[in-house]
């Protein structure tokens, strides 16, 4: 109060309006009651007012000039251009730092063709995964395979470790059937549970996650992992028992990769195939990511399945029935009248189908409607339902050749060495939502030079043109 009366001439009042966290602030109620007092005065906004009246200090004056810089695209003021040349009239040391900063255009990086070939030597070993982070983003690519670089280990049970464990316990659980002269359409259920148990417990062992048995809620989710793959092994066979494929491999290795199983199954004259990736995830299959490199998995998967199949069947025609992707889950449903029935549809197949009639008969028995089980649905005319996810004989074909395009395509570009920070982006998703090196690439949409590789989303007809396009395009 002795402070409000001691000014002789003028008395200044301020107060924020908000604190340092960013959280709003109310006057102090003195300045509620100056107000009382003098009901004409006016407050002043600070930052409504113009850069000539405020009273700045050299860090606000700095503020101002990157602000300026940041937006010079949109113009500036004579108030600015005075600003910025007062600031480094006093400040040249900072005058490089800032014109480059604010004029820095990112150049794009490349490895030499040598320099590649050394870094990435064998290409035909090349991994799915590998081929499908490169077309994510060139530069992952390179710091991963090329710089090996990972992330710090913790001792803990993450999503990965699950991923493991589930699709080993899978493979398990087919051999030991196999061994014990069993199919998949066990009627025991004690037995079956039994079986994917000793599955469940030999994959914790082969993959040596101790961390499970350290704390009681690690070891309750051993219990939840013997669910999951309960569930799994109960929604494949009833997959398998409204159809004629059955299994003949699992988990078979091929120079690109792993196929988790392949079914097959013949009559006179073909051998149809299919094949089946077991996921944790949500992930679904599209053409229009797997046409820009992004989800090539399926597709070399079956490639490499046919061209198995047709060493071991001499005589008979292979033909590509399907690719499925299978999400291993747990689902929780509603209790009704055919809660069966609600489970296989959350756990039904995605993928591709091979819209031959006889393809689809032999996957699935009569189908009428939406399948359960597979992605398609027949109408009452007899024909696919609009949301199918199929394709006919000829376009899958087109669409398996591609694959063999784009592999090479991708490869070739590894080792010419393009290394380029050119993340994708589709429909607001990109590569740099969970890249574990996006705090290194210095990538920032801001910055001249740093662009994504947008990927417009497109219908399936247009696409099969595209791929028809190329191919056609490839045989000149």
């Amino acid at each position: 109060y002795m402070n409000l009366t001691k000014p002789t001439e003028n008395l200044f009042l301020s107060y924020s309006k908000v604190s340092a966290e960013g959280k709003s602030l109310r006057p102090a109620y003195i300045i509620q009651e100056i107000k009382k007092l003098y009901p004409k005065m006016k407050i002043v906004d600070e930052e409504k007012r113009t850069l000539r009246e405020q009273e700045l200090t050299n860090p606000v004056v700095l503020e101002y000039v990157i602000e300026g810089l940041r937006n010079r695209e949109q113009g500036v003021t004579e108030e600015w251009k005075e600003l910025y040349s007062y600031y480094i009239k006093n400040h040249e040391e900072e005058r490089k730092k800032l014109l480059d900063a604010a004029f820095y255009k990112k150049k794009k990086e490349m490895l030499t063709v040598e320099q590649a070939e050394n870094l990435y030597k064998d290409m035909s070993r090349f991994s799915v995964t590998r081929l499908e982070q490169f077309a994510s983003c060139a530069f992952a690519h390179f710091l991963n395979y090329g710089l090996a670089l990972s992330t710090r280990e913790e001792y803990l049970f993450a999503p990965v470790d699950l991923g493991n464990i589930v699709h080993q316990a899978m493979e398990f659980y087919g051999e030991e059937l196999k061994e014990a002269g069993l199919s998949w359409m066990i009627e025991d259920d004690e037995l079956c549970r039994k079986i994917v148990g000793q599955s469940v417990e030999k994959s914790i062992e082969k993959c040596g996650n101790s961390v499970l048995f350290s704390t009681a809620r690690n070891k309750h989710m051993i219990s939840r992992i013997k669910n999951l793959v309960y569930r799994s092994v109960w929604a494949v066979a009833k997959q398998m028992e409204k159809g004629d494929f059955k299994p003949v491999g699992y988990e078979i290795k091929f120079r690109s990769g792993k196929i988790d199983r392949v079914d097959t199954c013949e009559d006179d004259n073909n051998v149809y195939v299919k094949v089946v990736d077991y996921k944790t995830g949500m992930k679904q299959f599209d053409l229009n990511s797997f046409y820009h490199g992004l989800q090539m998995q399926l597709l070399i998967y079956l490639n490499a399945a046919l061209e198995i199949e047709k060493k071991r069947s001499l005589g008979k025609e292979v033909i590509p029935a399907g690719m499925f992707y299978y999400r291993m889950k747990d689902p929780f449903v509603d209790k009704g009248n055919d809660t069966q029935s609600t489970i296989l549809k959350e756990l039904r197949l995605d993928g591709l189908v091979n819209a031959d009639p006889n393809v689809i008969e032999h996957l699935e028995h009569d189908l009428h409607g939406t399948s359960n089980y597979i992605p398609i649905g027949i109408k009452k005319d007899g024909s696919l339902s609009a949301n199918s996810k199929a394709v006919m004989p000829e376009e899958f074909k087109d669409i398996l050749a591609y694959a063999k395009v784009k592999e090479k395509q991708l490869k070739e570009e590894i080792v010419s060495g393009e290394m380029s920070v050119r993340p994708y982006e589709i429909s607001g998703i990109t590569a740099c939502d969970y890249c574990p090196y996006k705090d290194i690439c210095g990538f920032d949409p801001a910055i001249e030079g740093c662009d994504y590789k947008k990927i417009s989303k497109q219908s399936v007809e247009e696409i099969l043109e595209k791929i028809k396009r190329n191919l056609e395009e490839e045989q000149k």
